[in-house]
């Protein structure tokens, strides 16, 4: 998908594109599979990355069912808060180069938003905790949409909000899952290849490893 010939939209992922809160997600499943006797390498958890929580959890309970483990994972998730919520953690700050890709497309006239399968009480945490909540014209949640991603629905919610056209919009996502929300959503969509999760981002239409990549700064011309 060609980039956009006229931008009026950036849209943002929140986990591990806005908030590099990936790491931190795959430590605390880690350790609390650990307590259960369970012994997953970080890797393993790399598929987690952009996950809805239908995905999720059926992740998890294919792990706990394998290890012979009589526990639901709903219930392990919600019983099991010794790893501390994501957004509490000091390192849930946005990553490098980020909040000034915001700005500039904000300064350029485009128009921005946050789109994530994460719940509006977690979101607003870890937006409010960074100050950063003012920085996007919409934000769609998890809970604002019937399907999560990799359905399109959050995406045309957005675009809904905004008023925009998905051949006018850009997507920022890390995720296979994202990915094709995105581009079933009909949006060009840049990849941002972490290197501290490894995930497919297999086809986006182009893919950077910094936000200060000058690829995605060629998305927001600065005046």
């Amino acid at each position: 998908m060609e980039r956009p010939k006229r931008l009026t939209a950036a849209l943002f992922d929140m986990d591990g594109v806005t908030i590099d809160s990936e790491p931190i997600k795959r430590r605390n499943l880690r350790q609390m599979l650990a307590r259960r006797g369970i012994d997953v390498a970080l890797h393993d958890l790399d598929v987690t990355a952009g996950a809805n929580l239908s995905d999720l959890l059926a992740f998890l309970q294919d792990i706990l069912d394998a290890h012979g483990v009589s526990e639901d994972a709903l219930s392990l998730l919600r019983s099991d808060r010794r790893g501390g919520d994501v957004y509490d953690d000091p390192a849930a700050v946005p990553l490098p180069g980020v909040v000034g890709l915001v700005r500039a497309f904000r300064a350029s006239g485009v128009a921005t938003a946050l789109v994530t399968t994460t719940p509006a009480p977690l979101v607003l945490k870890a937006l409010n905790r960074n100050r950063i909540v003012s920085l996007y014209d919409v934000i769609v949640t998890g809970d604002m949409v019937e399907h999560a991603k990799p359905c399109p629905d959050p995406y045309l919610r957005a675009l809904g909000l905004l008023g925009v056209s998905a051949d006018e919009a850009v997507a920022f996502e890390d995720s296979s899952s994202g990915i094709s929300s995105a581009r079933a959503a009909g949006i060009h969509v840049v990849a941002y290849a972490n290197p501290d999760v490894h995930t497919s981002i297999a086809g986006a239409d182009e893919v950077i490893s910094s936000f200060d990549d000058s690829r995605a700064y060629g998305h927001a011309p600065l005046r």
